[in-house]
């Protein structure tokens, strides 16, 4: 694993997702990536299959109209792949938004390739 400074060498983009829930069937909601001179790659919310939780609701104010609102994921995706593909990716909670990556691929009918270097 790479020490920061190796890290900020590489250039790294930064990526967060808001999402309906924590379980195996929730989806994002929300996705943004900024590159590492904090310039927005992408930034929108995703139309998910499944309702928003309360919680989920609580912590990030994202209500069902919002997300009812945003891009398919298919969208989302087509944007996003060529991001993941050329940059390493720095996620805080790897672990969480890749599975919630891979679910929401796979409830939108999109094959999920993973990113090709993420760092948490």
């Amino acid at each position: 694993m790479p020490t920061a400074r190796e890290l900020c060498l590489l250039r790294p983009v930064f990526l967060d997702t808001e999402t309906t829930g924590l379980g195996s069937n929730d989806q994002i909601v929300e996705i943004a990536v900024l590159d590492f001179d904090d310039h927005v790659l992408l930034d929108t919310l995703v139309r998910p299959y499944v309702p928003i939780s309360p919680q989920a609701m609580a912590i990030h104010g994202i209500t069902a109209a919002d997300a009812g609102g945003g891009m398919a994921f298919r969208e989302v995706w087509r944007k996003l792949t060529p991001i993941l593909a050329k940059y390493p990716v720095v996620i805080y909670n790897a672990s969480f938004d890749l599975r919630l990556l891979q679910q929401t691929a796979s409830a939108s009918g999109v094959r999920y390739q993973a990113p090709r270097a993420v760092h948490c």
